[in-house]
């Protein structure tokens, strides 16, 4: 042990540098030095850590060599101690060494080294092997801008030629769109092997306005229309991430993400020039057969088919099928909340679409199991795709500092705990939330079955399904009761209503659109959606008309259904 030395000088900031820490560790300092250390080391907590680190890497070196590399040597063979040495001398005389021998030798003579040197040759060569590990393995050259994209917008929009055939596709996407706190989900769908609609982007769109699906389509729209731009393509295992950054234009910079198998957009995200930023997540994405497309038949099938063209009908009756599936979902309580769609393909009445967990998938599945001619096609959210969940109050923006919510300061004095005021929000925005479930059920209801469709159901069927009416306009009309707490405090008179409805289908469609209306006002006063130019009192008067229009709706819509 080397110990002349001159004694430690601790640099400008007051701490030793990493080699003499090394060299105390080494015990190569005067005895004088190592205590100055070790007494500097009782009181830098910095210090400490790199010290530690240091012996924690001395510790994995010294582990390494002894309980692996050391055991996978071979001892000699009794009475031969020097047979393998003398074996090597005469295989370097024919052949150059071998990569083990030579990996042999290097770290024998690493392991010969003083231990500052040994201990920094040892961590360049760890990371020499982690870069070429993970960077040159692992980590092979990404494509152009270009192609990404291009390929991505061949996976979201696939060839609708089928087997020599035609047939239709429909593709439906899910999206989470988040904007700082706020989170709404949106649903979007457009015909396979065309354009994506809607797929400019504007500055102006906040995220309870975006009405366009997270297309590869989109992010080369905006990315040709720029004249200068900077783009940087990044590999991450299986991901591929395509960021381009404009100079000048509404949009700062945007990013895209897509799959490195099949170069499946997952993410989207914008950064608009005023600093607003939207978050794009998919949760859901099929392709499906358009309903009422053409089916490209076999060579099998057209040999059954007859010489006048007629095709055999099937003996079941699709629309009591497809109504009987609609009451079991309304039943178990499986019609609210859920993005499916009903179809009929081949004969069959199905059941598409992705639901919101597992347990409500298989709720389903269990429930129409042994029904006859009826097709389930429902799919669970993957878990690792899915945004973590979070509140609802959450969800609908509370606490957004940035855009506080319009009745904020009067919800402050009337509740003026904070407990207390969360509570309100949260049961106002879950009846509002309620309504909006029970008046999407109604509209599909309605627009499934005109006078015409309702017309040929049996007695039994139709009155099953002014049953389903009934029962959502009810619940509905609580809801909306649930939210006149929110109205008593808020500024307003009482003004005009609408119109009584012509008939039940227009009454159910204006219905909607009014509940819809409520959902955003209830929102933009309690919960912090952007005001856009709007104040309390003109905020207020529009969800007091909304309010009035549905309770005046529900019950027009009551006594049509109570008619003959």
């Amino acid at each position: 042990m080397n110990q002349e030395t001159k004694s430690v000088t601790f640099g400008g900031d007051g701490h030793p540098n990493e080699n003499e820490l090394l060299l105390a560790i080494e015990r190569e300092l005067p005895p004088e030095g190592i205590a100055q250390i070790e007494a500097h080391l009782g009181e830098c907590w910095s210090c400490r850590a790199r010290s530690e680190e240091m012996q924690r890497g001395i510790l994995a070196f010294v582990e390494y060599r002894e309980h692996l590399y050391l055991p996978s040597l071979e001892g000699p063979p009794t009475g031969f101690r020097s047979f393998p040495m003398q074996l090597q001398n005469v295989i370097a005389e024919i052949q150059p060494p071998s990569a083990g021998t030579r990996l042999r030798q290097a770290l024998s003579k690493l392991w010969a080294l003083p231990a500052s040197i040994r201990w920094a040759s040892a961590v360049a060569v760890i990371t020499s092997v982690l870069l070429f590990w993970t960077q040159v393995l692992f980590n092979p050259t990404v494509v152009s801008a270009q192609e990404l994209l291009t390929r991505a917008i061949a996976a979201q929009n696939p060839s609708s030629s089928v087997g020599g055939g035609f047939r239709r596709k429909v593709v439906r996407q899910r999206l989470q769109i988040r904007s700082g706190m706020r989170t709404v989900v949106r649903d979007f769908q457009w015909t396979a092997g065309k354009g994506t609609p809607a797929t400019h982007w504007e500055i102006q769109r906040g995220i309870q306005e975006w009405n366009s699906p997270m297309t590869a389509e989109g992010f080369m729209e905006w990315r040709n229309s720029l004249a200068v731009k900077n783009d940087t393509v990044k590999r991450s295992w299986e991901i591929l991430s395509l960021t381009t950054a404009a100079e000048t234009g509404p949009v700062k910079r945007a990013s895209i993400v897509v799959r490195a198998l099949d170069f499946h957009p997952l993410e989207q995200h914008i950064l608009f020039a005023d600093d607003q930023a939207l978050d794009f997540l998919e949760l859901g994405f099929e392709v499906s057969d358009e309903v009422g497309s053409p089916v490209p038949q076999s060579p099998e099938d057209r040999s059954l088919t007859p010489a006048g063209g007629d095709t055999k009908v099937s003996p079941a009756n699709l629309d009591e099928t497809e109504l009987h599936v609609r009451y079991i979902l309304f039943t178990h309580n499986l019609d609210l909340g859920e993005d499916l769609h009903i179809s009929r393909v081949a004969k069959q009445v199905t059941l598409s679409g992705t639901m919101s967990s597992k347990e409500r998938a298989e709720a389903i599945r269990a429930s129409l199991a042994g029904v006859e001619d009826v097709q389930v096609r429902i799919t669970s959210p993957d878990a690792a795709s899915v945004w973590p969940s979070m509140p609802r109050s959450a969800a609908k923006g509370v606490q957004v500092t940035s855009n506080p919510a319009l009745g904020e300061e009067l919800l402050t004095k009337v509740f003026p705990s904070p407990e207390d005021r969360t509570n309100f929000v949260d049961r106002c925005l879950m009846a509002s939330d309620t309504a909006l479930s029970h008046a999407w059920a109604l509209k599909r209801l309605a627009e499934r079955y005109n006078g015409a469709d309702q017309r040929r159901l049996t007695p039994d069927s139709a009155e099953k399904l002014r049953e389903m009416l009934r029962t959502h306009l009810e619940e509905l009309g609580q809801a909306n009761a649930d939210v006149d707490p929110l109205l008593r405090f808020l500024p307003g008179s009482q003004g005009k209503s609408l119109p009584a409805p012509a008939d039940l289908q227009s009454g159910i469609i204006s219905l909607f659109h009014q509940v819809q209306e409520q959902d955003s006002l209830v929102a933009k006063i309690v919960a912090g959606r952007p005001a856009g130019g709007e104040d309390l009192p003109a905020a207020a008067e529009d969800l007091r008309f909304s309010h009035r229009a549905i309770k005046a709706l529900v019950g027009s819509l009551r006594d049509f259904l109570e008619a003959p």
